[in-house]
């Protein structure tokens, strides 16, 4: 369809006769604030008040006369933009295209309109949005507003022309002072201003009757010029002007101006009284009076007619009013339809259908007006004027409505109300069906099959509705186009997958969705396919699936050719794909990626969904703050109709209670179930029950596993891995309260076997509280393992205080045997000298692990050039990189101290010294078996303490551990040995020897047992090792208890 270019009456700014009108000029010029809102009755001079502000300022302005069509967001629009060109305020602007994905949150167009005109307006430029009365309520019209206050540049002012006050979305704007009102009072015409008035329009003894016109119209504008008209053509009445007028502006207009009129003038004006707008040329055509034209001037000249630039012109509205209601009383119905044909096909013929089908519906032409939207509906729909093409539609009657009638108002409520579009769309469908029409008939069967995957409810479940009009094989079967075919296949699957994903031939949709993908289709629709298919699989909990349909995606030819909310939607696979790899720096990515792509756009629906992510991966990472956060984010950006996100909303809510052991967690889950009472959607019920199942688990409710047993049916029954997974983990963590670890083992081997072929460790709406203590139980029992360890990565569960050695820690730090820091069991990589700093304060902590280490005597150690304050500022800076380094923070600081959290980091001197502590009391007890404790312990040390590095602070730690190392383990020995152990307190013995190699009371104590026991070539052999490889190290002489025995181990055994 094309939009009028024609109709200067609407887009441009009208001429007028200005009267000098100083004080309300100067009260909105003295005004600072951007939007200016102009209320006062019809008729009070604010479009003239406006165009004398304009040329006041000596500024370009654009003028909208908005009416009641405006109030849909393409059509405000389209002629917003015309307005502005007309009025030649923006240079070089580049305009982006209103898309229909636009319209479900059109805030994002919106700023994207306004910010393009931002950066191309004129300085000091002004915007008229006149007759605003008739858009003001608009959903959009409050927020475009304030948009614009924010965006354009604070020189630019925004004059918006009412007959009403500003609607309650403007209080924040007028009490803030973005913007000021003026009311009817500010424009009331001032004596001194009437007089002008009068003497502009041609009035004589202008000074004589000036106070009677004043008193009697009492400033309003519209009144003075009316009298005007009359005085202008009956003079004499000035001399009795009291007796004369009339109380009602109507009556005035009929018995006074119109009766004034010659037959000619009357005649032309019923002509063209129709039109929203005119020219010479129709009111010519019209009429058939040749002096249209003068007749037009002469009016003009009046104030009665607006003139426009190209010799447009246009009635005052009253006057037009007042025309329309005489001709409906005084002129026979049949001519006065012939009248209005001829309008309408005059306005076609000039290419403004919107104009025409608008008044042909207005004024009875009802036969002509639904030819008229049947042909325009498809250009309408595909320029996003959703809700122009509903309502014209609408206001057909039903016996002129066709199948295409009901196929396009079937679309244009598709969005916003899914109940009449599927009414709507399935009278189009039996149509086409009856007329033969197999290609439209699936046309419209496939929208209406899509609507089930938009909204929670419908009439008749899609199963049914299936059975009743899809024969599954035959009908798919019948259509030769691709795209139709793929649309269709599309439609079943994305509508099963949410209403009923157990449907008998659910795997039929998806393996023909999938096998559409390598046909040749639009690549719109090869993203919509792929998308849903990456929805199916995160919901259903299938989430290793997303690197498949990742890898389809990048294998699409072209895709940054892609058109914007494809674009769009491809990012979503990304972001939905690094969640299900808790791959936090790719969401993050990928979400900043939706939204540049968002900004660029002005399409907002994916916004609330990103926010969501990230509220995820923000739990995920122990953030709960910036989670709750995002999740209010989230919250701004749904709306009641928007199924998907809603329900996804309510599932994170329940999911960060339940984290927090919050009981909203219950709450939440159960408005997932209970959000429409009439819901067909099985998706919903799946979802609801699990976070139902969790939260009364967590809140220990009775009948849980009643619940659970439930729970595991449904999902069975519609092939839900993710709710499958959940039941086995809820009744193996119930049994482990009970003290029952045998019962759970089952239950936890089916969970995590699930969960691997499906994951690498994610899992929506699992918790810690679940996770950790059967995390634990599956490394004890080696049940899944490497599950197990993936699901502590992914949730960075802590250890338990008995947690298993093969519990895997986000960061590991080893000093014995060397230096190593691994964050989730890799190496971190080391680059640069900043990064070196940054290890070495690791190193230095953890040497000093289990206890805190003073923030002086770490700076002192390691900016011993720098000077106190310098130096602690280093140290503050390095711990803060650190943390971005690591992903986590590791550090606890209190009391001016630093010591490493063991709750996310494994350090093995910590462990190392809890395992001596416990080893050096087990050796006052008798019975205790010390060389199973000795020998645990040492396996945690892999050899000497940071071996190879020779910093003064590090010998002497070495030193330390060397020292107690060397007490213990010869006390240890020594229990061994007075419990007639000697080669049990020898291998220990040795086992130190190998992790601390250096040590002189271990070499000494060995070859005393040797020396004891008799095993004189053990011990000398000691004494040689010690010799080859400790001395030089040492750099000092043998000891001379060590020599005297080697000399008795050289002695022959007796």
């Amino acid at each position: 369809m094309k939009y009028s270019s024609a109709s200067l009456a609407k887009t441009s700014r009208p001429n007028a006769h200005l009267v000098g009108r100083c004080a309300a000029v100067a009260a909105m010029a003295e005004s600072k604030a951007s939007l200016i809102w102009l209320v006062a009755p019809p008729g009070s001079g604010k479009t003239s008040l406006c165009i004398e502000y304009v040329q006041q300022r000596k500024c370009p302005a654009a003028w909208l006369r908005l009416d009641e069509a405006d109030n849909d967001l393409a059509s405000f629009f389209h002629y917003l933009e015309q307005a502005i060109i007309n009025g030649n305020i923006a240079k070089d602007w580049r305009v982006p295209q209103l898309l229909p994905e636009h319209l479900p949150q059109p805030a994002g167009f919106m700023r994207l309109f306004v910010r393009s005109l931002a950066a191309a307006i004129v300085p000091e430029a002004c915007l008229v949005l006149d007759d605003a009365y008739k858009c003001q309520e608009a959903c959009f019209f409050c927020d475009f507003l304030r948009i614009l206050h924010e965006e354009l540049p604070p020189e630019v002012r925004v004059l918006i022309c009412s007959r009403v006050a500003a609607p309650a979305g403007c209080a924040k704007a007028l009490a803030y002072g973005c913007m000021t009102e003026i009311d009817s009072s500010a424009l009331s015409f001032s004596l001194e201003e009437t007089e002008r008035l009068l003497t502009t329009l041609g009035v004589g003894n202008v000074a004589e009757i000036r106070d009677a016109v004043f008193n009697y119209s009492h400033g309003w504008a519209v009144g003075i010029v009316l009298m005007a008209s009359w005085l202008q053509r009956r003079p004499e009445a000035a001399l009795h002007l009291e007796e004369n007028m009339p109380l009602l502006v109507m009556g005035f207009l009929s018995n006074e101006v119109f009766a004034a009129y010659s037959p000619a003038e009357q005649e032309m004006l019923m002509s063209v009284c129709w039109l929203p707008y005119f020219r010479e040329e129709w009111a010519v055509e019209l009429s058939g009076i040749d002096k249209a034209g003068e007749i037009i001037a002469r009016l003009a000249a009046g104030g009665l007619i607006y003139e426009y630039s190209g010799h447009e012109y246009s009635l005052h509205r009253l006057f037009r009013l007042f025309l329309r209601e005489w001709s409906r009383d005084h002129t026979d119905e049949t001519r006065r339809l012939q009248c209005i044909d001829r309008c309408v096909l005059l306005l076609l013929s000039h290419d403004d259908a919107d104009a025409a089908v608008e008044l042909a519906l207005k004024h009875g032409l009802v036969e002509r007006a639904a030819a008229l939207i049947e042909n325009q509906s498809a250009e309408l729909f595909s320029e996003a004027r959703h809700q122009t093409l509903a309502r014209w539609i609408g206001a057909l009657p039903e016996h002129l409505r066709s199948p295409w009638h009901y196929y396009w108002l079937g679309l244009s409520l598709f969005v916003n109300d899914s109940a009449r579009s599927q009414e709507a769309l399935l009278r189009a469908y039996t149509a086409f069906a009856a007329s033969g029409n197999q290609q439209y008939r699936f046309l419209a069967l496939s929208w209406i099959i899509t609507s089930y995957s938009l909204s929670s409810s419908s009439d008749v479940p899609l199963g049914e509705f299936l059975k009743r009009y899809v024969d599954v094989d035959k009908d798919y079967a019948l259509l030769t186009d691709d795209n139709l075919k793929a649309h269709l296949a599309l439609a079943v699957f994305s509508g099963l997958s949410v209403t009923e994903p157990g449907h008998p031939d659910f795997e039929l949709w998806q393996g023909r969705v999938e096998t559409a993908l390598s046909l040749s289709l639009d690549p719109t629709l090869k993203v919509r396919i792929i998308i849903w298919l990456c929805i199916h699989s995160f919901m259903s909990g299938r989430y290793r699936r997303l690197d498949a349909l990742q890898a389809l995606l990048d294998g699409q030819p072209n895709l940054q050719g892609l058109p914007p909310y494809a674009r769009l939607l491809a990012n979503c696979l990304r972001t939905t794909a690094a969640a299900a790899h808790a791959d936090h720096a790719a969401l993050a990515l990928a979400v900043a990626a939706g939204r540049q792509c968002a900004a660029e756009t002005g399409i907002g629906g994916i916004a609330g969904f990103n926010s969501l992510f990230l509220a995820v991966s923000y739990l995920l990472q122990g953030d709960y703050d910036n989670a709750s956060a995002a999740v209010s984010e989230a919250m701004s950006a749904a709306r009641s109709n928007y199924f998907f996100l809603n329900l996804q909303l309510k599932l994170t809510q329940s999911w960060l209670a339940a984290w927090k052991g919050n009981s909203s967690a219950l709450h939440f889950a159960r408005m997932m179930r209970q959000a429409d009472q009439h819901s067909e959607s099985v998706i919903q019920e799946i979802l609801g029950r699990t976070s139902e199942c969790i939260a009364a688990s967590l809140l220990e409710l009775p009948d849980v596993a009643l619940q659970v047993a439930e729970l595991r049916q449904l999902a069975q029954a519609n092939r839900y891995p993710f709710s499958l997974i959940h039941a086995d983990f809820l009744d193996a963590w119930r049994f482990v309260r009970l003290g029952d670890q045998e019962s759970a083992l089952p239950y936890l081997q089916s969970g995590l076997k699930l969960l691997g072929e499906v994951s690498e460790g994610y899992l929506t709406s699992a918790v810690p509280q679940i996770l950790q203590p059967l995390c634990a139980l599956a490394l004890r029992h080696n049940i899944e393992p490497e599950v197990a360890r993936s699901l502590i990565r992914v949730f960075r569960l802590p250890p338990p205080a008995d947690s298993p050695d093969s519990w895997p820690w986000p960061v590991t730090v080893r000093c014995f045997g060397g230096f190593e820091l691994l964050i989730d069991g890799k190496p971190l990589r080391s680059q640069g000298k900043t990064k070196h700093r940054q290890l070495d304060l690791v190193k230095l902590i953890a040497a000093h692990a289990p206890a805190p280490l003073a923030m002086s005597l770490i700076a002192e150690t390691l900016w011993p050039d720098s000077d106190g304050d310098t130096a602690h500022h280093a140290l503050e800076t390095t711990l803060s990189r650190l943390r971005t380094t690591l992903g986590c923070n590791i550090f606890n600081v209190e009391h001016a101290a630093v010591g490493l959290d063991r709750k996310v980091c494994w350090v093995d001197t910590a462990a190392f010294d809890d395992r001596l502590e416990f080893l050096e009391k087990q050796l006052g007890r008798e019975g205790e078996d010390v060389a199973v404790t000795a020998s645990a312990v040492l396996e945690l040390c892999r050899g000497e303490f940071l071996f190879g590095e020779n910093q003064a602070w590090i010998i002497a730690r070495r030193d330390y551990w060397r020292s107690r190392i060397g007490r213990i383990f010869s006390a240890a020995a020594g229990v061994l040995l007075r419990a007639g152990d000697a080669l049990a307190a020898a291998r220990l013995l040795e086992h130190v020897l190998e992790i601390s190699p250096h040590s002189e009371l271990m070499v000494h104590a060995l070859m005393q047992i040797y020396l004891d026991a008799g095993h004189n070539a053990q011990g000398l052999a000691v004494y040689q090792r010690f010799c080859q490889y400790s001395l030089p190290v040492l750099g000092v002489a043998v000891p001379e208890k060590v020599e005297r025995l080697a000399q008795c181990l050289q002695t022959p055994a007796a």
